[in-house]
């Protein structure tokens, strides 16, 4: 089955992808091609990953789009370069996810991390899914999420120029991605396995266990992932005041 990692990332977080790398490494080595969004920078990844490099100077939009158009594998887990794993990701049950996905036409995903609160509508007969609504604001997320590719692409192509978290004055993706779901119709599910809440707005992964996120508006989310993060601090001899802690 085709199924490839893609990575987004920028320079500016440079300090986040030693430990990120190592924890893909370590934590999910079964999984290839991987593929790395990335502006301009003579910092080495290693071979074992794909570097696409897109233009800094125009939107996120259009980087993530230019980029994702040159991933041929029919599926792709998406992530972000502070989506830090910090356990074995459950290979096997990415695998079952993979093919809910390859055997439902009318599924274009299936979120790898819940907010608990949208888990009220079970999916068919699948263990553990639940059939998201595709109408609501927070349906398309930057979340780890396993995607047909061709979708994934299709929701940046219909969508305006626009930028990522809270850069500039420009719209967010993440906030108008629903209108371009919604134009296509798309359905998607979520998998959740009755893990705790973190925080206010997500449960932990069980299948995907990852820092959700590492950085908040820039800064180290301690509030969250206190102990992950020390550990992380300790190991790759982090200052955490250096940027900054949330």
């Amino acid at each position: 089955m085709e199924l490839a990692l893609v990575i987004n990332t920028h320079t500016s977080l440079y300090d986040v992808w030693n430990p990120f790398l190592d924890s893909i490494r370590k934590y999910i080595p079964q999984i290839n091609p991987k593929y790395i969004f990335v502006d301009e920078t003579d910092f080495d990844f290693g071979n074992d990953f794909n570097i696409i490099n897109y233009d800094r100077n125009v939107t996120y939009r259009d980087q993530f789009y230019n980029c994702i158009k040159q991933v041929k594998e029919e599926y792709c887990i998406y992530i972000a370069e502070d989506y830090i794993l910090y356990d074995y990701v459950q290979w096997d049950n990415i695998l079952t996810q993979l093919s809910v996905l390859q055997n439902n036409t009318e599924l274009s995903f299936v979120k790898l991390i819940s907010g608990g609160v949208e888990c009220t509508n079970p999916y068919k007969n699948y263990k553990n899914l639940f059939l998201l609504d595709n109408k609501h604001r927070n349906f398309y997320t930057n979340q780890a999420t396993i995607w047909k590719t061709r979708d994934l692409e299709k929701i940046y192509e219909l969508s305006p120029p626009s930028h990522i978290a809270d850069k500039g004055n420009m719209q967010q993706m993440e906030s108008i991605g629903y209108k371009a779901c919604m134009q296509m119709n798309m359905n998607g599910v979520v998998y959740y396995n009755g893990e705790k809440k973190r925080g206010l707005y997500h449960c932990d992964s069980s299948i995907f266990p990852y820092i959700a996120t590492a950085l908040v508006k820039g800064k180290w989310n301690m509030s969250e992932y206190q102990k992950e993060l020390d550990e992380i601090f300790v190991k790759y001899n982090i200052n955490p005041f250096e940027r900054g802690i949330y």
